[in-house]
């Protein structure tokens, strides 16, 4: 209710010769806790803490507060892990044969002290697919290979050619050929322009 676990009755149903007891698809539903790792999922991808959780949750009022529960910094987290890691699991299972796909980036992340590798792939219709993110030290081309190899297994077409777009590293590169039968290889022109306006003097970066 609101986000939260509200203890209720739930008096039991039994057959008329009393001798089993009868499961109620509605019991069975309220009780179920996907909604709740939904709404924490979603909360906390728009950047509310566990710590702050309860703040962006509806009033019901201070009766049914004091006795909701999975309100908690660890209960709050427990969802939001067990969330991530399904959607997670759903991402890495799609089947990429299904998207008519006419270009893929391929970029690191980060997040924090971790890199993160994602596969971008863009539909003829110009829209973004997350195929896939593999988690390394570095975007050295083991990863990468076994990341596109990865892709090539759960039925991406590497047949035909394809615009590959990669920020100019060499090892990015190497992967991208040694899958890709006709990759069209492209630099990304942001990280392009990032590179210069490093290597330029403050007063000029912007000009």
């Amino acid at each position: 209710m609101g986000g939260r676990r509200v203890s209720v009755r739930r008096p039991r149903v039994r057959t008329a010769d009393g001798t089993a007891v009868v499961p109620v698809a509605a019991y069975e539903l309220f009780n179920g806790t996907e909604l709740l790792g939904e709404m924490a999922m979603g909360r906390m991808l728009a950047k509310l803490s566990t710590r702050r959780y309860s703040a962006g949750l509806e009033p019901v009022g201070a009766a049914v507060e004091a006795e909701a529960r999975s309100t908690s910094k660890s209960a709050v987290s427990r969802r939001f892990v067990a969330a991530t890691e399904s959607a997670l699991a759903e991402l890495l299972a799609r089947d990429p044969a299904e998207l008519d796909l006419v270009a893929l980036m391929v970029d690191g992340v980060h997040f924090a002290d971790h890199l993160c590798v994602v596969a971008l792939g863009i539909g003829v219709d110009g829209t973004k697919h997350p195929l896939a993110v593999v988690e390394g030290s570095t975007e050295n081309a083991t990863l990468v290979t076994d990341l596109l190899v990865g892709l090539r297994h759960r039925g991406l077409n590497v047949t035909r050619p394809v615009l590959v777009v990669i920020d100019g590293a060499k090892a990015l590169a190497a992967a991208v050929r040694a899958v890709f039968d006709h990759p069209i290889i492209a630099r990304c022109q942001l990280h392009k322009v990032r590179n210069v306006k490093a290597e330029l003097p403050k007063g000029l970066a912007d000009e």
